[in-house]
């Protein structure tokens, strides 16, 4: 296992079935750090009050709109003390990860967490990619879905995060100068990955 020198939070944007989320979790373990990607959900839907199954579905999409009485608690909020359920899900989304960024080191995947730190932490931004033929390939595997159905699926995902992404602030999804660093996981593998962002790490100086 390495060890941190200072406090470490690497974010991770990737392409739909890329692999990212095993990747992240590698790296946590091999740093011994905590891991937050659908962990967010919780900490988010503690911190505003407002129920898992609504962060969910906005989850990395392009704010559309909700009905309050499907996501709002109704003692906690009333619907005039809100512009709209979209900015208060962001509100908690950027509130509960600079949280979870003040905390220490920690490997972040996605919900645009580079942008949301980039002007109060000093973070490593990983994007992780893949062919469209690789990862089709592994999602049909992983959901044994029809390679037909997997394109459609990687698709419409990455045509989702892409809009979230590029609403939230100035940078642009998937733009190599975005990112400290690009990783291909169709031709490293998950585990090369890894290593990757590890010898990343140890070039910088930031772990031993």
């Amino acid at each position: 296992m390495y060890k941190c020198k200072n406090s470490i939070i690497i974010t991770i944007g990737r392409t739909f079935g890329s692999g990212a989320r095993e990747i992240g979790r590698k790296v946590a373990e091999e740093l011994g750090i905590p891991f937050f990607d659908k962990e967010l959900l919780e900490a988010e839907a503690k911190e505003g009050r407002i129920c898992v199954e609504y962060l969910n579905m906005y989850d990395e999409k392009r704010p559309s709109g909700f009905l309050y009485s499907m996501a709002l608690n109704p003692y906690a909020y009333r619907p005039n003390e809100i512009e709209s359920l979209d900015m208060l899900a962001r509100n908690i989304q950027t509130k509960a990860i600079k949280d979870i960024a003040g905390l220490g080191s920690c490997v972040i995947v996605g919900r645009c967490a580079d942008q949301i730190l980039r002007d109060e932490h000093d973070i490593l931004s990983v994007f992780i990619s893949a062919s469209l033929e690789k990862r089709i390939e592994r999602v049909s595997k992983r959901d044994r879905t029809s390679e037909k159905e997997s394109k459609k699926i990687i698709i419409k995902a990455d045509r989702s995060r892409r809009a979230f992404y590029n609403s939230y602030g100035e940078g642009e999804w998937g733009k190599a100068g975005n990112y400290n660093l690009c990783i291909d996981s169709g031709d490293l593998g998950i585990d090369n990955s890894a290593a990757m962002i590890l010898q990343y790490l140890i070039l910088k100086g930031q772990i031993i």
